[in-house]
């Protein structure tokens, strides 16, 4: 779901970290449906006050929200970053992965440029199909090099530690339900922005 709210100018203005003053409506978080409510005048209806402003194009009103969307997942990644959780490189990937049990696995994320070589990729996703890791492949090599602070990457693992007590979880679980917004937010098709 994504929340929105009313600015002081009258815009809908999307509350990505739900954190905005003021009444909010709230909408799946899937391209479709973010259209059909600006079709259907739904956010006029959910404020209930005030003239609200809707954008007229809703195609590229909804890439908006996603190209913010996105940069909320790459941010997640230099939190990682500089937490210390994250391995890149092919090489470091591959042997986090070899060494990981199905208790274990829980608590990594591997992410894998959308422009990275096939042959690479299939020689890491192949290592998750037995431990059920979860496998990001939506971000291209230069954005999760940005992200990371890095020149060049292809290859992540977010690997966080197996302390219950520890954040690092949290943190995995957040970026996934993150990316996975990003991900509905997309225009159907094999090419993303």
């Amino acid at each position: 779901m994504i929340r929105f709210v009313r600015g002081p100018d009258g815009d809908v203005v999307a509350d990505l970290a739900e954190k905005l003053p003021g009444r909010g409506v709230w909408v799946s978080a899937e391209r479709a449906h973010l259209q059909t409510a600006l079709a259907r005048g739904l956010f006029k209806k959910g404020f209930k006050s005030g003239d609200v402003r809707v954008h007229t194009d809703a195609a590229a009103w909804v890439d908006a929200i996603a190209s913010l969307q996105k940069a909320r997942c790459l941010n997640l990644i230099g939190l990682v970053r500089r937490g210390g959780l994250l391995v890149t490189g092919f090489e470091n990937v591959r042997s986090t992965l070899r060494g990981l049990t199905a208790s274990k696995a829980r608590h990594v994320i591997l992410l894998v440029a959308d422009d990275a070589a096939a042959d690479s990729r299939t020689k890491l996703t192949r290592l998750t199909a037995h431990v059920n890791v979860a496998v990001i492949e939506v971000f291209s090599g230069a954005a999760l090099a940005d992200a990371a602070g890095l020149d060049k990457v292809r290859f992540m693992a977010l690997v966080s530690k197996a302390d219950p007590n520890a954040r690092a979880p949290a943190l995995a679980h957040r970026l996934l339900a993150e990316v996975t917004k990003y991900q509905n937010l997309l225009p159907p098709g094999p090419a993303t922005p």
